[in-house]
Order: C-alpha cells, then structure tokens, then sequence
C-alpha cells in the first residue's frame, strides 16, 4: 500500500520498495530457481490520484488496515490513462541448486543473492530509461 502512497506520476523520481522484501530471494534460493531482475517503465503515469492528509491515510492504514487512496484513470475511471508502457527483462541471476529438503538459506547469503538482483534492477533502469522515454533526470530510488 505504501508503494500507491508515493507514486507519482509528475515526479522525475521513480521509488520501488525492494530493501524489506526478501523473501522472494528466499524461496528462490530454497527451490534452485533464478531470480530474473525486470523493471517496467511508465506504469507511473496510468493513473492521478487524490493526496489525502497524511496523519489520516497513515491513521486508517494503522488501525483498520484500509489504505485510503483516491485514484482514477482515463475519464475519471478506473481504466488506465494511455502511457506508454516499457518491460525490459535483466540476465537471470543464478541462486544455486535446489537445497535439500527445502533446507534454509542463511540470512547472510539471502541479503547477498538481494544485493545481486537490487543491483540488477537499477541497472535495468539506468541502462534502458531513455530508450524507454525516460529523460536524462530520471532517478530510481530503491526504499
């Protein structure tokens, strides 16, 4: 939810929340399976939404787990806006053979296989916005 929050599609800072989220890291290191780095240009731009006061959209999140956010496509609905899209797919990154009965990667070589495909995507974003339409000011910030 926080992801919606802090989209914006005016903004030459492009924001992906990646630092948190390891888990994807984990059971592709669990199960053998590489991990491939994709970024997707312009899905910034598909919708406008509404800032509500921040005090009361963290508030609602909070205590009643409701991410109030007002958002609206083309002609105010939910279709979304025509903005080009771009996917660019990255090398895949290796994790390693299947571990034996799921056997647990440990935290250090999660957070370095996490480094890895971090580092692959903003690559990708560097390598591929302006052909991608991005501008020479565009920046990713990895949160």
């Amino acid at each position: 939810s926080r992801e919606i929050f802090d989209t914006d599609p005016n903004s030459t800072e492009t924001k992906i929340y990646l630092t948190k989220r390891r888990g994807f890291v984990r059971l592709a290191m669990r199960h053998g399976a590489d991990l491939v780095p994709v970024f997707v240009f312009g899905e910034k731009r598909c919708y406008r939404r509404l800032n509500v006061p921040v005090g009361v959209r963290d508030w609602l999140l909070r205590a009643l787990k409701i991410p109030l956010i007002i958002f609206w496509g083309r002609g105010f609905t939910w279709y979304p806006m025509a903005a080009p899209q771009t996917c660019v797919f990255g090398e895949p990154i290796p994790t390693g053979r299947e571990r034996a009965g799921g056997e647990e990667p440990t935290e250090e070589e999660v957070a370095k296989m996490h480094a890895k495909y971090v580092d692959a995507v903003v690559r990708l974003f560097e390598e591929h916005k302006e052909a991608a339409g991005y501008g020479p000011e565009e920046t990713l910030r990895v949160i």
